[in-house]
Formats: structure tokens, C-alpha cells, sequence
């Protein structure tokens, strides 16, 4: 899951959903947050391999837990690594800053073409995934999210499966 607010309220609601129904993960990756780290203490999933840290307690994590494991950007997602650990996913859950009818995503530029920032592993970890989830608020101020074309193509929307917002799927 991505790091965005919207992506990290997912994650806190996987982890209650995984609690519920006595499911476990054998790892998760990317950009590692507190509510991953949770899950691997809770014994939720098995690993973290861990490319960015996002918080404190990821960093403290990373120092004490054994299957808190840091990993290169190389061995996360080069595309000519058989085995980088992308290639493995099931399920990713990211953000949008824009989606549009082809659902194409854009989380790199506002609507006035000004980057926002870094991509981070959007395009990378949807490409692979078996399912990709794009979460977002179907407004943001008063910018609509769903749009024509994006501005700025960050994922393609044939790596996109599903889009989830506030007023549905």
C-alpha cells in the first residue's frame, strides 16, 4: 500500500479485516509504515521487506525485528531481476491524484502540470500486482478526481484493476 493518507486508512482497515477473519500475509513491501510494522508484531504477515521507511516507528522496526528485512530498489523492482519481490504481489492498494475514463493515473502532477511529487513504486508494484486498487476521494477540494485525460500518465490504466472511493467501486 501507498503512503498517502487515504492508502494508510486502507491499511488500518486490511489489518482489522486480517484480525477478523484469521488471515495472514507472507510479506509486505515498499514504503514501510507503522500500521505495516503492527502487522508483522501482531504475527499479521511473516515479512517486511522494506525499500523506504516512512516513519519512526519503521525505522525503529527495521533495527529489532529479524523478518523486518531492508531491501535495494534494485532488488524491489528492477525489471530485469527474475526474482525482485514485486513480481510476487497480489494485491496493491494506491493512491490518485487524478484517474481518468481509461484509467490511466496520474500521482505525479497537479492539475496545473506542477509536480507534486515522486512516484514511488505506483507504476512499478501495478504492473506486477494480480490486482491493483487505486483508493481516492472522489473530490479533492473542489477538483474532481475522475477526469477525461490525466495530466500527466504516472500508471497505466491497463495495470489498473479496480477504483474505490467514498461513493463506491
Amino acid at each position: 500500500s501507498g503512503a498517502g493518507g487515504v492508502s494508510l486508512r486502507v491499511t488500518k482497515e486490511f489489518q482489522n479485516m486480517m484480525i477478523r477473519r484469521s488471515i495472514t500475509a507472507s510479506f509486505f513491501s515498499g514504503g514501510i509504515t507503522t500500521y505495516h510494522v503492527a502487522m508483522l508484531e501482531d504475527n499479521l504477515v511473516d515479512t517486511l521487506y522494506d525499500v523506504q521507511c516512512f516513519d519512526l516507528e519503521a525505522v525503529d522496526s527495521i533495527a529489532k525485528n529479524k523478518n523486518h528485512i531492508p531491501i535495494s530498489a534494485s532488488r524491489y523492482a528492477n525489471p530485469v531481476d527474475p526474482n525482485n519481490v514485486i513480481k510476487d504481489l497480489d494485491i496493491v492498494i494506491l493512491g490518485a491524484t487524478e484517474i481518468d475514463l481509461d484509467f490511466n493515473v496520474n500521482v505525479t502532477t497537479d492539475s496545473h502540470q506542477t509536480i507534486i511529487g515522486g512516484s514511488g513504486g505506483h507504476s512499478d508494484t501495478a504492473s506486477e500486482s494480480k490486482i491493483t486498487v487505486i483508493v481516492s476521494p472522489l473530490f479533492k477540494g473542489r477538483l474532481p478526481l475522475v477526469k477525461d485525460r490525466v495530466t500527466t500518465i504516472t500508471t497505466l490504466g491497463k495495470h489498473i484493476d479496480v477504483l474505490v472511493t467514498e461513493r463506491g467501486i
